[in-house]
């Protein structure tokens, strides 16, 4: 692990319990988002189709048996308005706290960037430019909540809420092949139907393969190694260039005190 990630890493663990609540307030919003088409599908395909309710929702036909369809209609109906609003407290709370966990880290390496520069000398506040020195204290040390909880969390999240979407998008997909396959009597890679995709009728095959491509590439973005915190390898040049200048500015030749106290390699 590189110095500046060692170093950076200092803030969320001081805030780990807070931030494994934003992670699990995402997920809970993924979560949500799954559900939210579904009251929509029931109406649209069932209730409207006059058609009763999949085997697979036998809980809610519990609740729906006997109901006229308008009845049934108008639960459903409030059902989706619960869920929207639930996702919009749910997503409400997760950006406070984000906001204030962001900022605490923020305030900490901006009270450390300070300490830092009043210990240098003198003679380095008397050529440094005071605009200069207040931007990186006030400006810059956003980056730790940029990074970490605008950058790492959010792509944790779209990780997996593509996993979420893929993996039984494709189970149906599958399933729905099989039964054609079994009217018509076709070889499995020769089923073409329409998934709702927006592309028209597709081979499954081809679609089962771009669905696995495309849930492998998900799974790898947080898993593999090297790409391991949202694409590493590709933000430590950028993160490397930003430190290398903020060292330039900060040490002085001159005073002792200065390589005794250097600033953090963010």
């Amino acid at each position: 692990m590189s110095a500046w990630l060692n170093e950076a890493l200092r803030y969320p663990v001081r805030h780990r319990g807070a931030l494994a609540w934003i992670v699990l307030l995402s997920f809970v919003s993924i979560g949500l988002n799954l559900l939210l088409p579904w009251p929509i599908k029931l109406i649209v395909d069932d209730v409207l189709g006059g058609k009763p309710l999949p085997e697979s929702w036998s809980f809610l036909s519990a609740m729906l048996e006997g109901a006229d369809p308008s009845r049934q209609l108008l639960l459903l109906a409030l059902a989706s308005a619960g869920l929207f609003v639930l996702l919009r407290i749910v997503e409400m709370a997760r950006l406070a706290l984000a906001a204030r966990v962001g900022r605490r880290m923020q305030y900490e390496l901006g009270s450390i960037l300070f300490l830092h520069l009043q210990s240098l000398s003198p003679r380095f506040h008397a050529r440094a430019q005071t605009g200069d020195l207040v931007r990186r204290v006030v400006t810059d040390s956003k980056c730790v909540d940029e990074f970490f909880v605008g950058i790492c969390i959010p792509a944790l999240t779209a990780a997996v809420m593509l996993v979420a979407m893929l993996v039984p998008f494709s189970v149906l997909i599958w399933q729905h092949a099989l039964s054609i396959q079994a009217v018509k009597g076709l070889p499995f890679c020769a089923v073409k139907f329409d998934c709702g995709c927006g592309s028209g009728e597709v081979l499954v095959c081809r679609k089962l393969a771009q669905n696995a491509v495309f849930t492998v590439l998900a799974i790898g973005l947080t898993l593999w190694r090297r790409h391991r915190l949202c694409l590493r390898s590709e933000l430590i040049p950028i993160i490397s260039a930003d430190t290398a200048s903020f060292e330039s500015v900060n040490v002085d030749p001159v005073s002792p005190t200065a390589a005794q106290h250097r600033p953090p390699t963010l």
